[in-house]
């Protein structure tokens, strides 16, 4: 599945539109694809985005592996039941990952869950916010927005924490695992006599 990617395959000449591709999924909907789906390549303003759905991909996600991308890639994931599989995902140098938590939930079950280790090319972003900072900052919540089957490694990936979505990165204890958490955080109680 191409959204967005100008070039031939197989010899035969695809249309270019070389802006504004977008796949979006939403309120319950589902979107299933046997092979990879593929987002933003050498084009520009292309938006992947699972919105409170489901998307299950047989192969690779890849968002944003060209050279000549004017405007990243985008793959948006919002809420809390947001869900998308995929074998692993590849992020190039133009592509960001957005987690947009609009909703206050524990879950232990990933938001992205990948079977194998994903990829980022350096200068590549996750973007951690929320649209409604008023609910993630009420109660105490964890979340897993990435998990995979093998360590991750995440030294060429920028992660940004929208600073007033009131959520922040979870002590990265598990190397297979991207989490955060929302609400209140714990202080320390003194108490004078």
């Amino acid at each position: 599945t191409y959204v967005g990617v100008v070039g031939s395959l197989s010899g035969v000449k695809r249309p270019e539109y070389t802006s504004d591709n977008a796949l979006t999924v939403s309120d319950g909907a589902t979107f299933w694809t046997r092979s990879s789906l593929i987002v933003g390549q050498d084009v520009s303003n292309c938006t992947f985005t699972v919105d409170q759905a489901t998307a299950t991909v047989g192969e690779n996600v890849e968002i944003g592996n060209g050279s000549t991308l004017a405007t990243p890639a985008l793959m948006k994931i919002v809420g809390s039941n947001a869900r998308l599989t995929a074998t692993t995902l590849k992020v190039g140098a133009e592509g960001r990952i957005v987690f947009d938590l609009a909703d206050a939930k524990s879950s232990a079950e990933a938001l992205v869950q990948l079977t194998s280790k994903p990829t980022f090319a350096a200068g590549s972003t996750i973007y951690i916010t929320s649209s409604n900072p008023e609910v993630t900052k009420a109660e105490k919540f964890d979340v897993t927005l990435l998990s995979c089957a093998a360590d991750m490694d995440l030294s060429n990936v920028s992660i940004e924490i929208d600073p007033d979505s009131g959520l922040r990165r979870r002590a990265a204890s598990n190397p297979r695992a991207l989490c955060v958490r929302g609400g209140r955080p714990s202080g320390l109680m003194m108490i004078f006599r």
